[in-house]
């Protein structure tokens, strides 16, 4: 007869050492930008050791945009004339920048005004006009992004903050009317390495290809058959598993991509940060911000407003995979990613500038408003709201300047502007810009940090990123000891459940005066883990509470160690389960 072995630990971590979070203390500086968590708060920490909060603009570039029907940049033209040479324009516009309290270059922006930056790698360059994306398995996108990486790195640079990897990537169907992920995929020719990837993932997920066709139109005689398909659907009353396999396959993908690209970034530069893709808000899936946050160290998001038009269509459609509830604190995109996030683009058109600003559409998206007091007013409360949460790091204002009225290569001719086409500020924004960028830091000193389960699930994190060797040694280090804090017991304990291949957690309360238990299953043994009461009973809290909203979902912000979590009835007491995906 088998026999189950119940073993109970109590572990007491120490303090980990070598990651970029905790590198060094708060006063030391490491010569480079790098992440630190203080007082359960994210914050960009400089070179010196200083914290910084990353309150940036995009496109601070003399060069501006070009205007196709001009065959010039105005915005260009109209500085040469006003300052006489570039120079002059980035001594001038270096000085406004900072006085109206803004630190940070981000995307689009030239070397000419000297402030630390973000560099886009463009890894899936070209393919931002049409959205269709590369194949992420092709052995050619590998190793152009392995050559690209060693060109453009800079990892001795300590104004570099880090690196974009990407745009605005169409991960599902967006303005650009191109495929979702796995049609994307399914098109593809047999000898594709995509193509051979989604086959590969039917072989695991399904016992035989007649299995595949209780769920998968067309049906076939063979998985190498399953190559030459340009299409599936879903068989009639098979939704539910089709819809599971396309977030699967989503996420399967989507994974390949972060690996890809940042072992290639980090090879060549260990220094700097990684900081995700530059999702666009409305449009990103919930499992691809899941493995933003396994392989990167910043999610960036691009958020713009709906106009009603296009909320409309945005609900009315039925979309692949699954999106975000709309928030504007984006906890639900912190929840699955546990990477802190920054804001990468956002911005509001006045109609009291002179500008188009008809394109885009504002029906559709980034509704006008009526003028500059009120595109001040929206400033001030999107960058207020985003620096009172403590998973925030900052945001970059989308642009410098205004586009040309007569539209740039894309059509958009809109009031984006921190300055006009002839360099002349809008004072009434940038009087409230002013104000607000200034008190902006203290706001994020004085969020409310979020939890006991986001101390628990960043250490999880922190604990799985460890080589397996160092993740061993600290083990049993720490098992030497007995009077440790709960959230790291509960961290230890999550980390070895997801390290040894279990495909479940459980946390089971016991009633007052009892600790709590986390048990779990691992190599035909089942592991017992005892939690403080009162901390276990929180902690059951707050898992119950994400079990029963729209997104039961969260991550640790490591491959391997994100959860569905649902709440079962076990003889009268509610237990937390925690799926592994």
């Amino acid at each position: 007869m088998k026999r189950t072995l119940a073993v109970a630990v109590v572990l007491t971590l120490f303090p980990i050492t070598g990651l970029a979070e905790q590198a060094a203390p708060p006063d030391a500086g490491t010569g480079f930008f790098r992440l630190q968590r203080r007082a359960g708060r994210w914050w960009i920490v400089d070179p010196k050791g200083e914290p910084f909060y990353s309150l940036g603009v995009c496109v601070i570039n003399p060069g501006a945009d070009h205007a196709p029907s001009l065959g010039y940049s105005p915005y260009h033209r109209n500085i040469v004339e006003k300052y006489g040479s570039e120079k002059a324009w980035a001594e001038q516009t270096r000085q406004r920048l900072l006085e109206w309290g803004f630190n940070t270059r981000g995307a689009w922006c030239s070397g000419h005004v000297d402030l630390p930056e973000f560099l886009n790698l463009s890894f899936s360059a070209g393919h931002w006009v049409k959205g269709n994306l590369p194949d992420f398995f092709d052995p050619a996108f590998v190793k152009g992004v392995e050559a690209k990486a060693g060109k453009r790195v800079r990892p001795d640079d300590p104004s570099l903050i880090g690196y974009f990897l990407d745009n605005e990537m169409q991960w599902e169907t967006d303005w650009r009317l191109g495929p979702p992920l796995f049609d994307l995929y399914a098109k593809l020719p047999r000898e594709a390495a995509g193509k051979c990837a989604l086959a590969d993932f039917f072989r695991k997920r399904y016992a035989s290809v007649e299995r595949l066709a209780e769920v998968w139109s067309p049906a076939f005689e063979s998985w190498d058959a399953l190559l030459d398909a340009e299409e599936l659907t879903p068989v009639e009353g098979a939704s539910a598993r089709a819809a599971a396999d396309r977030e699967a396959f989503t996420l399967t993908v989507a994974r390949q991509y972060f690996r890809v690209t940042t072992q290639a970034v980090r090879k060549h530069d260990p220094n700097h940060l990684v900081a995700g893709c530059r999702f666009v808000s409305w449009l990103a899936p919930v499992v691809v911000v899941q493995a933003c946050g396994e392989f990167c160290d910043i999610c960036s998001i691009n958020h713009y407003e709906m106009g009603p038009m296009g909320m409309a269509a945005y609900h009315g459609k039925k979309h692949a995979v699954r999106l975000f509830p709309e928030d504007a604190t984006f906890s639900r995109f912190y929840q699955v990613a546990r990477k802190p996030l920054l804001i990468t683009e956002f911005s509001f058109r006045a109609m009291d500038s002179g500008m188009p600003n008809t394109y885009p559409p504002p029906l559709i998206a980034q509704p006008t408003v009526p003028d500059q007091t009120a595109r001040a007013a929206k400033y001030r409360s999107y960058a207020e709201t985003w620096a009172r949460q403590p998973y925030f790091l900052g945001n970059h204002w989308f642009q410098y300047m205004d586009e040309p009225k007569e539209g740039r290569f894309d059509g958009e001719n809109g009031n984006y502007g921190l300055v006009n086409i002839k360099d002349a500020p809008y004072d009434v924004f940038i009087k409230v810009v002013k104000e607000t960028n200034n008190r902006i830091p203290d706001l994020h000193g004085q969020a409310e940090p979020q939890g006991l389960l986001d101390e628990v699930l960043v250490r999880t994190g922190e604990l799985m990123r460890l080589s397996d060797s160092d993740f061993q040694k600290l083990m049993r280090d720490a098992s030497l000891r007995q009077d440790g804090a709960p959230a790291e017991t509960v961290a230890a304990a999550l980390a070895t459940a997801c390290r040894t291949g279990a495909a479940s957690i459980r946390l089971q309360p016991r009633g007052p005066g009892a600790e709590a238990r986390i048990v779990y299953s691992s190599a035909g043994q089942r592991r017992v883990n005892s939690v403080e009461e009162a901390f276990g009973r929180r902690l059951h809290g707050e898992l119950k509470a994400i079990a029963a909203s729209r997104l039961p979902l969260i991550g640790a912000g490591a491959p391997g160690a994100a959860f569905e979590v649902a709440v079962v009835d076990e003889g009268g007491k509610q237990v937390v389960v925690l799926k592994r995906r």
